[in-house]
């Protein structure tokens, strides 16, 4: 993102907007915080390195609007900080803000129900316009990340989408392998498998591995 003091103020809102960025990066967070600020109706409340500082910080200051969030952060990610946000905090927007435009995020994200998703290659224009819309009760989003949406949806009628380390899983569990015996073949551990199990329930909205099967049989995951 490039730096340009002129000009900088913006139609955002006539109400002050507490922003909190959370990125690992102290470069990237200094860098927004500074053209940020030099928007009258935006308050730089907090910047943090990652999810868990994210979540920490939110529940001591209740007075957060929105959340410019990074998903790739030590210790909790910004997918998982997402999930606690919207569950925890429903009525703060949250604005992913990442390098990454992969599927996997990507429909996870939307899924989640976040306000927007942005690129850190777009122009200080777009984030400050993005931050209004969100701010408005609206959502933004890049247009490669709609691309992707659009590009997804038309591969995968059924809305859901796995990762290829959720198939690796599920392709062991149609095989009636344990937990124990996935986190041995796949070099887990075993909680990491219980999320991923989880996750593959919670995804394809099946209850058993029976169901897990039979999905994974319907959509080519495995085969006979």
């Amino acid at each position: 993102m490039t730096i340009d003091k002129e000009n900088s103020q913006s139609n955002l809102t006539n109400q002050m907007v507490n922003v909190v960025i959370a990125d690992d990066h102290h470069l990237v967070t200094e860098t927004i915080s500074f053209f940020l600020e030099t928007n009258e109706n935006i308050n730089i409340a907090g910047t943090v390195g990652s999810g868990q500082e994210l979540v920490q910080l939110l529940e001591v200051n209740k007075n957060i609007d929105l959340i410019l969030l990074d998903i790739e952060m030590p210790i909790m990610d910004g997918v998982d900080a997402a999930k606690i946000v919207r569950k925890k905090f429903p009525k703060i927007r949250i604005i992913i803000l990442s390098m990454h435009a992969k599927n996997e995020f990507i429909q996870s994200l939307v899924n989640m129900g976040v306000h927007g998703y942005l690129l850190k290659d777009n122009p200080r224009e777009v984030l400050i316009h993005a931050i209004q819309k969100v701010m408005e009760g609206d959502t933004y989003f890049d247009h490669r990340v709609v691309k992707q949406l659009i590009d997804f949806s038309r591969k995968h009628p059924s809305g859901v989408m796995l990762s290829e380390r959720e198939k690796e899983v599920l392709r062991l569990i149609a095989s009636e392998y344990t937990n124990k015996e996935i986190s041995q073949s796949l070099n887990l551990s075993l909680s990491t498998v219980d999320f991923h199990r989880k996750n593959l329930y919670e995804k394809t909205g099946v209850k058993n591995v029976a169901g897990l099967t039979k999905y994974a049989l319907k959509n080519g995951i495995i085969t006979l």
